[in-house]
This record gives structure tokens, C-alpha cells and sequence, in this order.
């Protein structure tokens, strides 16, 4: 996934609060997800970390943005997304997140 500017990140249903590895797994190749999933996904990821998908009408309107974005951009995207993992305040809130999964 790493070799790729963007990667298709979409969950099993869309649903508040149903955030599951995909994205992160995304954000930590360095691939910027164009993501479709929970509504509330920028209560937990930024929303300067991914695309969300559901600004599209459709795939050929995603496809014009995604071809458009500047090599200056995806770095941006990119910088941003190495800022919020690199973050340890974010932490707490991913654990806490991760032991609700659990529990």
C-alpha cells in the first residue's frame, strides 16, 4: 500500500462509531485514504488525514479530484498524516477506542 498516493479504504457497513483497521492501517503506509465508513471518522482521525468519500457523487468525480491533487498537496496530506501518528496525545483517545472494540 505504500507505493500508492491514495488507497480505496471503505468499512463493512457505515455506521456511527464502526471504525475499523482499515484506515489506520492506511495512515501508516503513508497512503492516503479515500475513506467511506463512519460518519463521526473525524471524531477520531482529522479530517486533513484522508478524503472523505462521501463529498463525490461518484467514482468519476473522485477520480477527476484524485487526479488533480498536486504533488504539493499529497505531500501536505501526507505531513499531516506522519504529524497525527507521531502525535502520543492521540493515544488515549485510540486506546480508549481500541479497548471499546474489545470489550
Amino acid at each position: 500500500m505504500s507505493r500508492y498516493k491514495f488507497s480505496l479504504c471503505s468499512e463493512n457497513c457505515v455506521y456511527p462509531g464502526y471504525i475499523s483497521e482499515k484506515i489506520f492501517d492506511c495512515l501508516a503506509a503513508g497512503s492516503i485514504p479515500v475513506y467511506l465508513g463512519a460518519p463521526d471518522i473525524d471524531s477520531l482521525v482529522p479530517k486533513t488525514c484522508f478524503i472523505d468519500f462521501r463529498e463525490f457523487r461518484n467514482y468519476d468525480e473522485l477520480n477527476k479530484f484524485l487526479s488533480s491533487v498536486s504533488p504539493e498537496r499529497v505531500d501536505e496530506y501526507r505531513q499531516t498524516i506522519k504529524s497525527f501518528l507521531a502525535d502520543r496525545s492521540n493515544l488515549k483517545d485510540i486506546k480508549s477506542f481500541v479497548n471499546d472494540l474489545t470489550e
